[in-house]
Protein backbone atom coordinates (compact mmCIF):
# COMPACT_ATOMS: atom_id res chain seq x y z
CA UNK A 1 0.00 0.00 0.00
CA UNK A 2 1.39 3.62 -0.99
CA UNK A 3 1.89 5.92 1.52
CA UNK A 4 -0.97 8.37 -0.27
CA UNK A 5 -3.79 5.44 0.46
CA UNK A 6 -2.31 4.25 4.14
CA UNK A 7 -5.25 4.92 6.45
CA UNK A 8 -4.15 7.69 8.88
CA UNK A 9 -4.06 6.88 12.83
CA UNK A 10 -4.55 3.28 12.15
CA UNK A 11 -4.79 2.54 15.63
CA UNK A 12 -8.01 5.04 16.76
CA UNK A 13 -11.44 3.78 17.51
CA UNK A 14 -13.44 4.80 14.65
CA UNK A 15 -16.87 6.03 15.13
CA UNK A 16 -18.40 3.36 12.72
CA UNK A 17 -18.55 -0.02 13.35
CA UNK A 18 -18.33 -1.19 9.35
CA UNK A 19 -20.04 -4.84 9.46
CA UNK A 20 -23.29 -4.34 7.88
CA UNK A 21 -25.00 -5.31 10.94
CA UNK A 22 -24.14 -2.82 12.83
CA UNK A 23 -26.31 -0.55 10.02
CA UNK A 24 -29.07 -1.99 10.21
CA UNK A 25 -30.42 1.73 9.08
CA UNK A 26 -29.24 4.88 8.49
CA UNK A 27 -27.50 6.48 10.97
CA UNK A 28 -28.04 10.17 12.04
CA UNK A 29 -24.88 11.95 13.80
CA UNK A 30 -25.35 15.30 15.08
CA UNK A 31 -21.66 16.75 15.25
CA UNK A 32 -22.06 20.49 15.35
CA UNK A 33 -20.48 20.79 19.11
CA UNK A 34 -17.16 19.73 17.39
CA UNK A 35 -16.53 21.39 14.43
CA UNK A 36 -18.92 24.58 14.76
CA UNK A 37 -15.71 26.56 14.82
CA UNK A 38 -14.32 24.99 10.97
CA UNK A 39 -17.57 25.43 9.44
CA UNK A 40 -17.53 29.01 8.49
CA UNK A 41 -14.26 28.75 7.16
CA UNK A 42 -16.24 26.94 3.73
CA UNK A 43 -16.50 30.62 1.90
CA UNK A 44 -16.88 31.17 -1.73
CA UNK A 45 -12.91 32.80 -1.69
CA UNK A 46 -11.83 29.74 -0.04
CA UNK A 47 -12.97 27.39 -2.51
CA UNK A 48 -11.63 28.97 -5.69
CA UNK A 49 -8.36 29.94 -3.84
CA UNK A 50 -8.20 26.42 -2.72
CA UNK A 51 -8.80 24.78 -5.50
CA UNK A 52 -5.73 23.49 -7.67
CA UNK A 53 -7.46 22.12 -10.88
CA UNK A 54 -7.63 24.26 -13.67
CA UNK A 55 -11.27 22.77 -14.88
CA UNK A 56 -13.82 21.42 -13.14
CA UNK A 57 -17.43 19.24 -14.42
CA UNK A 58 -20.96 21.09 -13.78
CA UNK A 59 -23.81 18.74 -13.63
CA UNK A 60 -26.94 21.47 -15.29
CA UNK A 61 -29.53 19.69 -12.37
CA UNK A 62 -32.44 21.46 -14.71
CA UNK A 63 -31.47 19.50 -18.06
CA UNK A 64 -31.57 16.61 -16.14
CA UNK A 65 -34.50 16.98 -14.51
CA UNK A 66 -35.84 17.60 -18.08
CA UNK A 67 -35.13 14.27 -19.41
CA UNK A 68 -34.26 11.07 -17.51
CA UNK A 69 -31.38 8.82 -18.92
CA UNK A 70 -31.71 7.02 -21.58
CA UNK A 71 -32.10 3.05 -21.28
CA UNK A 72 -28.88 1.43 -22.25
CA UNK A 73 -26.84 -1.40 -22.01
CA UNK A 74 -23.06 -2.95 -22.52
CA UNK A 75 -24.55 -3.07 -26.48
CA UNK A 76 -26.22 0.31 -26.78
CA UNK A 77 -24.20 3.34 -25.02
CA UNK A 78 -24.46 5.96 -27.67
CA UNK A 79 -27.61 7.46 -26.06
CA UNK A 80 -26.24 7.44 -22.79
CA UNK A 81 -22.93 9.36 -23.84
CA UNK A 82 -24.93 11.50 -25.44
CA UNK A 83 -26.96 12.33 -22.33
CA UNK A 84 -23.90 12.18 -20.03
CA UNK A 85 -22.32 15.09 -22.68
CA UNK A 86 -25.87 17.22 -23.15
CA UNK A 87 -26.31 17.75 -18.77
CA UNK A 88 -23.22 18.57 -17.96
CA UNK A 89 -20.35 20.83 -18.82
CA UNK A 90 -16.56 20.97 -18.67
CA UNK A 91 -15.34 24.62 -17.62
CA UNK A 92 -12.61 26.66 -16.24
CA UNK A 93 -12.58 26.13 -12.40
CA UNK A 94 -13.11 30.21 -11.90
CA UNK A 95 -16.32 29.87 -14.20
CA UNK A 96 -17.55 26.84 -12.52
CA UNK A 97 -17.56 28.36 -9.14
CA UNK A 98 -19.00 31.13 -10.53
CA UNK A 99 -22.24 29.24 -12.19
CA UNK A 100 -22.32 27.78 -8.96
CA UNK A 101 -22.00 30.57 -6.67
CA UNK A 102 -23.84 33.04 -8.41
CA UNK A 103 -27.97 33.01 -8.04
CA UNK A 104 -28.49 34.02 -11.10
CA UNK A 105 -27.56 30.49 -12.60
CA UNK A 106 -29.51 28.80 -9.73
CA UNK A 107 -32.27 27.92 -12.42
CA UNK A 108 -29.83 25.50 -13.79
CA UNK A 109 -29.50 23.62 -10.49
CA UNK A 110 -25.42 23.57 -10.96
CA UNK A 111 -23.61 20.63 -9.23
CA UNK A 112 -19.85 19.74 -8.56
CA UNK A 113 -18.50 16.33 -7.04
CA UNK A 114 -14.83 17.44 -6.74
CA UNK A 115 -11.82 14.95 -4.60
CA UNK A 116 -10.87 16.02 -1.83
CA UNK A 117 -7.28 15.81 -3.15
CA UNK A 118 -7.93 18.48 -5.25
CA UNK A 119 -7.96 21.17 -2.51
CA UNK A 120 -4.91 22.65 -0.95
CA UNK A 121 -5.04 25.09 1.84
CA UNK A 122 -6.43 26.92 3.11
CA UNK A 123 -9.39 24.45 2.91
CA UNK A 124 -7.37 21.09 2.88
CA UNK A 125 -5.84 21.68 6.62
CA UNK A 126 -9.66 22.22 7.92
CA UNK A 127 -10.51 19.38 6.29
CA UNK A 128 -7.50 17.60 7.82
CA UNK A 129 -8.47 19.00 11.09
CA UNK A 130 -12.09 17.96 10.80
CA UNK A 131 -11.20 14.29 10.43
CA UNK A 132 -8.63 14.06 12.86
CA UNK A 133 -11.28 15.57 15.22
CA UNK A 134 -14.34 13.15 13.98
CA UNK A 135 -12.86 9.75 13.26
CA UNK A 136 -14.91 8.68 10.36
CA UNK A 137 -12.90 7.28 8.35
CA UNK A 138 -9.30 6.22 8.23
CA UNK A 139 -8.84 7.29 4.92
CA UNK A 140 -10.41 10.46 5.72
CA UNK A 141 -12.54 12.37 3.92
CA UNK A 142 -12.36 11.93 -0.19
CA UNK A 143 -15.31 14.07 -1.47
CA UNK A 144 -16.69 17.69 -2.15
CA UNK A 145 -19.69 18.15 -2.88
CA UNK A 146 -21.27 21.62 -4.22
CA UNK A 147 -24.64 22.85 -5.90
CA UNK A 148 -27.14 25.47 -5.86
CA UNK A 149 -30.92 25.86 -6.73
CA UNK A 150 -32.60 22.76 -5.56
CA UNK A 151 -30.25 20.17 -7.83
CA UNK A 152 -32.23 16.52 -7.21
CA UNK A 153 -29.33 13.37 -7.10
CA UNK A 154 -32.67 10.67 -8.39
CA UNK A 155 -33.53 7.56 -6.13
CA UNK A 156 -30.89 5.13 -6.63
CA UNK A 157 -27.89 2.46 -4.22
CA UNK A 158 -24.22 2.91 -4.90
CA UNK A 159 -23.56 -0.69 -5.30
CA UNK A 160 -21.97 -3.56 -3.17
CA UNK A 161 -18.80 -2.00 -2.49
CA UNK A 162 -19.86 1.34 -0.85
CA UNK A 163 -20.75 0.63 2.82
CA UNK A 164 -20.93 2.71 5.55
CA UNK A 165 -20.40 6.04 3.63
CA UNK A 166 -20.83 9.28 5.75
CA UNK A 167 -21.91 12.19 4.14
CA UNK A 168 -21.51 15.66 6.34
CA UNK A 169 -23.13 18.98 5.80
CA UNK A 170 -21.02 21.87 5.85
CA UNK A 171 -22.95 24.65 5.02
CA UNK A 172 -26.45 25.03 3.27
CA UNK A 173 -28.80 21.56 3.94
CA UNK A 174 -29.35 18.70 2.36
CA UNK A 175 -32.50 16.33 2.71
CA UNK A 176 -32.31 12.07 2.49
CA UNK A 177 -35.01 9.75 1.57
CA UNK A 178 -34.14 6.55 2.38
CA UNK A 179 -35.36 2.93 0.96
CA UNK A 180 -34.71 -0.29 2.35
CA UNK A 181 -32.24 -2.37 -0.15
CA UNK A 182 -35.08 -5.53 -0.11
CA UNK A 183 -38.20 -3.03 -0.71
CA UNK A 184 -40.45 -4.44 -3.12
CA UNK A 185 -41.91 -0.74 -3.78
CA UNK A 186 -38.76 1.06 -5.63
CA UNK A 187 -39.23 0.70 -9.46
CA UNK A 188 -36.22 -1.17 -10.56
CA UNK A 189 -34.07 -1.50 -14.24
CA UNK A 190 -33.55 -4.64 -15.67
CA UNK A 191 -30.43 -6.36 -14.13
CA UNK A 192 -28.48 -5.69 -17.84
CA UNK A 193 -29.17 -2.34 -18.00
CA UNK A 194 -26.19 0.01 -17.62
CA UNK A 195 -27.90 2.58 -15.42
CA UNK A 196 -29.61 -0.20 -13.12
CA UNK A 197 -28.33 1.56 -9.89
CA UNK A 198 -31.28 4.06 -10.37
CA UNK A 199 -34.55 3.46 -9.75
CA UNK A 200 -37.36 4.94 -12.49
CA UNK A 201 -38.97 6.67 -9.91
CA UNK A 202 -35.97 9.29 -10.72
CA UNK A 203 -36.26 12.56 -9.61
CA UNK A 204 -39.85 12.13 -7.71
CA UNK A 205 -39.97 12.58 -3.65
CA UNK A 206 -40.94 9.58 -1.86
CA UNK A 207 -44.34 9.03 -1.21
CA UNK A 208 -45.06 10.16 2.20
CA UNK A 209 -47.58 6.83 2.54
CA UNK A 210 -43.86 4.81 2.33
CA UNK A 211 -42.20 6.88 4.62
CA UNK A 212 -45.37 6.13 7.12
CA UNK A 213 -46.00 2.68 6.55
CA UNK A 214 -43.16 1.35 9.10
CA UNK A 215 -41.28 -0.79 6.20
CA UNK A 216 -38.10 0.89 7.11
CA UNK A 217 -38.58 4.23 4.54
CA UNK A 218 -36.78 7.53 6.45
CA UNK A 219 -36.28 10.68 5.44
CA UNK A 220 -33.32 13.08 6.90
CA UNK A 221 -32.38 16.48 6.67
CA UNK A 222 -29.24 17.37 7.09
CA UNK A 223 -28.20 21.52 8.38
CA UNK A 224 -24.34 22.84 9.09
CA UNK A 225 -22.50 19.75 11.11
CA UNK A 226 -25.13 17.11 10.40
CA UNK A 227 -23.93 14.15 8.88
CA UNK A 228 -25.59 10.57 7.75
CA UNK A 229 -24.32 7.08 6.91
CA UNK A 230 -26.16 4.24 5.12
CA UNK A 231 -25.33 0.53 4.83
CA UNK A 232 -24.90 -1.39 1.38
CA UNK A 233 -27.47 -1.29 -1.25
CA UNK A 234 -29.86 1.02 0.62
CA UNK A 235 -32.07 3.14 -1.63
CA UNK A 236 -31.58 7.14 -1.71
CA UNK A 237 -33.25 10.52 -2.68
CA UNK A 238 -30.74 13.94 -2.22
CA UNK A 239 -32.16 17.18 -2.87
CA UNK A 240 -29.68 20.01 -1.63
CA UNK A 241 -31.73 23.85 -0.71
CA UNK A 242 -33.05 25.89 -2.95
CA UNK A 243 -31.34 29.06 -2.15
CA UNK A 244 -27.94 29.77 -1.84
CA UNK A 245 -24.84 27.20 -1.95
CA UNK A 246 -24.65 23.98 -0.07
CA UNK A 247 -21.71 22.43 0.37
CA UNK A 248 -20.80 18.68 1.64
CA UNK A 249 -17.87 16.10 2.76
CA UNK A 250 -17.71 12.44 2.15
CA UNK A 251 -16.16 9.58 3.08
CA UNK A 252 -15.58 6.89 0.11
CA UNK A 253 -17.19 4.08 2.17
CA UNK A 254 -14.98 1.77 -0.32
CA UNK A 255 -12.13 -0.78 1.56
CA UNK A 256 -9.11 -1.43 -0.63
CA UNK A 257 -8.88 -4.58 0.78
CA UNK A 258 -12.20 -5.89 -0.22
CA UNK A 259 -11.42 -5.97 -3.57
CA UNK A 260 -9.70 -9.42 -3.19
CA UNK A 261 -12.80 -10.84 -1.22
CA UNK A 262 -15.55 -12.54 -2.99
CA UNK A 263 -17.98 -9.69 -2.85
CA UNK A 264 -15.37 -7.43 -4.42
CA UNK A 265 -14.47 -10.00 -7.11
CA UNK A 266 -18.12 -10.34 -8.08
CA UNK A 267 -18.27 -6.32 -8.42
CA UNK A 268 -15.31 -7.03 -11.07
CA UNK A 269 -16.95 -9.35 -13.06
CA UNK A 270 -20.06 -7.77 -13.17
CA UNK A 271 -18.88 -4.26 -13.83
CA UNK A 272 -16.85 -5.96 -16.69
CA UNK A 273 -18.99 -8.24 -17.94
CA UNK A 274 -22.50 -6.92 -17.71
CA UNK A 275 -21.44 -3.08 -17.59
CA UNK A 276 -22.02 -0.34 -15.13
CA UNK A 277 -23.04 3.27 -16.27
CA UNK A 278 -20.39 5.01 -14.00
CA UNK A 279 -17.11 2.73 -14.78
CA UNK A 280 -18.14 2.82 -19.02
CA UNK A 281 -18.16 6.55 -18.41
CA UNK A 282 -14.87 6.50 -16.72
CA UNK A 283 -13.45 4.13 -19.22
CA UNK A 284 -14.22 6.40 -22.04
CA UNK A 285 -11.72 8.25 -20.49
CA UNK A 286 -13.27 11.98 -21.91
CA UNK A 287 -15.15 14.85 -20.49
CA UNK A 288 -18.09 16.06 -21.31
CA UNK A 289 -17.75 19.47 -24.17
CA UNK A 290 -16.03 22.19 -22.83
CA UNK A 291 -18.62 25.50 -22.29
CA UNK A 292 -18.52 28.95 -20.94
CA UNK A 293 -20.27 31.03 -18.73
CA UNK A 294 -21.48 32.56 -21.49
CA UNK A 295 -23.10 29.38 -23.12
CA UNK A 296 -24.56 28.00 -19.78
CA UNK A 297 -26.18 32.06 -19.88
CA UNK A 298 -27.63 31.78 -22.51
CA UNK A 299 -29.69 28.46 -21.50
CA UNK A 300 -31.56 30.84 -18.93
Amino acid sequence: MSPASRPSNSGAQYLIDRRTSALPRPRFEDVSDKVADLLPEFTDEALRSSFRAETMVIILGYLRSQEMFPRSSRFHTRNLVSWENRTRATMTAAEGFEAISDPAFAALMPYAVLPVRAFGRPLRSVIVEMQRRLLLDPYGFALLWIGSGGQVTPLHHDGDMVHGRWHLVVRGAKQFDFMPPDSRKVPRFGWWDLCRRFSPLYKSPLPDTWLADGTGACRVHLAPGQMVTWARRWWHRVEIAKSGVTIALSTRGQRMEERLRPRGIRHLLESKIIGEAEYYLEALGEGPPFRTIEQLRALL
